[in-house]
Parts: structure tokens; C-alpha cells; sequence
């Protein structure tokens, strides 16, 4: 046997798996690895009592990949059993068809204990699966007997007693473990469509939920723009109003009120914007009462300023209130 990487963890197992088969053999299979090759494995297993297969003997070989056993082997039958093809890859929940099944925690003598287990249970269509007449079954399991190769192991004799070489203890623990397999078989294999039915279903409603959500953030995003821009809006004209009664109030601080054509005119002006035709009267009264005219217009302009900023002010506090009534209300 070639030089092995005691380092790789697959080698590692492999190995652990050769000493548990030699010190507790079985007399109801055995099995060994390749001399140039630890991944490759031929066994051999006897057909379960009180079936179509007893006294059959069959040999098979698995084949470990290269990151076990994180990964499930693949199994093939050599002797004919009725069973299962033989030469093809058999689907087993223990072999390469379900990965999803497999747990590192089983090893080769799992997969033995299965193998037996599994020859009585029906094909069901699956994967490599053969259904035979109890008669060809029984016919084959005498023909195996006749059967030979040079890398089949050698199987120890059977004991009268019918009492298992195994330990106690190791025989309890892979019972559980080829129960577990059972349960992934009854639960898992014969209801494939049911299970691609739920995968789809639950991925359909995945899709929903994140439209749903994609919808409702983006309405809750453009109510905020909307309700942003009319606040934009809305706080620039006051400014804009602002600054244009400034201005006329700074040019009409800047006339010289000896100059009575310049006050009739800013007068006139002032009597066209606001609509006030009482106003423009004031272009045929003396400079005193044009003056008192003025004082009066701007205490009114302030009066009104006033008013405009209080009720732009009133106008804000009713958008923040409707603000965050709309977030509760989106939340």
C-alpha cells in the first residue's frame, strides 16, 4: 500500500473506518478499501433472513469522494439481487442522489447496515431500482452464491446461533442511524413533487413580501417629497414677498419728499399694486398729508407682513402635524 497523507482529514476517517470494521467484524458483511486506492471500496453482505434474498451473497463497491465524509459515497450492486441494477449507482438517502441527507457522522458500516435494510423496502421507481418477482429474487440469491471476484473481501462465517460478533453497543447505535435513514426515505423520498411544491411556494411568497415592502417604502418615500416640496414652496415665498416689500420700502425711504413729482409717482405705483384707488388720490394732496399717507401705508405693509408671516407659520405647524400623522399612519 502506497505512502498516505495522514495529515488529510478524508484519509484520517478513512482509516478510522478501517480499524472499527476490524475490530468489530460482522458476519453479515464485510468490506476493505483498494491497496492503491483508499477511496475506492468493494464489499460484500448477505441477504436479510426470512426474505427473497436469504442466503444470498452480494457484492458491491462504494465509492467515497474526495472531501468524506462531508459528502455521501456512491454505491453500485455487482452480483444480480433483483433488487437494484447491477454496474449503475443505486439512489439511496445514504448515497451521492441525496447530499442533502447525508451526515458525516455515518460511516461505512452505516452504509452497510442500510444497504441490507433497504433490499426489502419497495423500488418506488427510484433511481436504479429493480422490481422483481419473489421467484427471480430467490433464484438470483442461489446464483450469487456461484458468483466470484478477485476484489470481493471475504466474508467471515456465519454464526448458528444467529448472534451478531458486533458489540452490543455499536449494534444499538447504527440501529439508530439506520432508522434515521428509514425516516428520510418515508418522509422525504416519496413525496418529491410535494416537496419542490413547498420550495416554490415558499419562494413565491418571498417575492411578495419584499414587493410588498419595496412598494410601501417607496410610496412612504414619495409622500415625503411631496410633503418637502410644498414645505420648499411654501417657505420661499414669504422670502420672495419679504424682499419685495423691502425693497419698495427702501426706495420710497431714499425719495426725497420735497420732490413732490417723485412721491406722486411712487404713489401711483404703490396705488396699481395693491388695488387701493383711494390711494392714488394722494398724488393731488399737499406734502404734509402725502407724508401722514405714507406713515400710514407703512404701518399697514407691517401690519401685513406680520399677518402673512403668522399664517405662513400656522400653515407649517399644520403640514408637520399632517406629517407625522401620515408616518404613523405608513409605519
Amino acid at each position: 500500500m502506497r505512502t498516505l497523507n495522514q495529515k488529510n482529514p478524508s484519509i484520517r476517517r478513512i482509516m478510522a473506518d478501517v480499524r472499527e470494521l476490524a475490530h468489530n467484524p460482522s458476519d453479515q458483511y464485510a468490506a476493505r478499501p483498494l491497496e492503491d486506492n483508499m477511496f475506492d471500496w468493494h464489499f460484500v453482505i448477505r441477504g436479510p433472513k426470512g426474505t427473497d434474498y436469504e442466503g444470498g451473497i452480494y457484492h458491491g463497491r462504494i465509492v467515497l469522494p474526495k472531501d468524506y465524509p462531508f459528502k455521501p459515497p456512491s454505491i453500485m450492486l455487482l452480483t444480480p439481487n433483483g433488487r437494484w441494477e447491477i454496474k449503475q449507482k443505486i439512489c439511496l438517502s445514504i448515497s451521492s442522489y441525496h447530499p442533502e441527507q447525508w451526515q458525516p457522522a455515518w460511516g461505512i458500516r452505516t452504509i452497510l447496515e442500510a444497504i441490507i435494510n433497504f433490499m426489502v423496502t419497495p423500488a418506488e421507481g427510484a433511481v436504479g431500482a429493480l422490481e422483481c418477482s419473489p421467484e427471480v429474487r430467490k433464484r438470483l440469491a442461489k446464483e450469487s452464491r456461484k458468483y466470484s471476484h478477485p476484489l470481493m473481501p471475504e466474508l467471515p462465517p456465519e454464526n448458528d446461533n444467529g448472534a451478531s460478533s458486533v458489540p452490543h453497543k455499536t449494534q444499538e447505535m447504527y440501529a439508530k442511524q439506520v432508522k434515521q435513514l428509514h425516516v428520510h426515505t418515508l418522509a422525504n423520498e416519496s413525496s418529491p413533487i410535494q416537496s419542490a411544491d413547498a420550495s416554490l411556494n415558499s419562494v413565491a411568497n418571498d417575492k411578495v413580501a419584499e414587493t410588498n415592502q419595496n412598494t410601501q417604502v417607496s410610496e412612504e418615500e414619495h409622500f415625503q417629497e411631496s410633503i418637502s416640496e410644498s414645505s420648499m414652496s411654501l417657505s420661499q415665498d414669504p422670502v420672495l414677498s419679504l424682499s419685495s416689500t423691502q425693497k419698495q420700502e427702501e426706495k420710497s425711504n431714499n425719495l426725497p419728499e420735497n420732490n413732490q413729482d417723485q412721491d406722486d409717482a411712487t404713489n401711483n405705483v404703490m396705488a396699481s399694486r395693491m388695488g387701493n384707488e383711494s390711494i392714488a388720490t394722494t398724488a393731488h394732496m399737499p406734502a404734509g398729508a402725502a407724508a401722514q399717507t405714507r406713515a400710514r401705508r407703512r404701518e399697514s405693509d407691517t401690519t401685513d407682513t406680520f399677518l402673512h408671516h403668522l399664517s405662513i407659520g400656522l400653515m407649517m405647524a399644520i403640514f408637520a402635524i399632517l406629517y407625522r400623522k401620515a408616518l404613523q399612519l405608513y409605519a
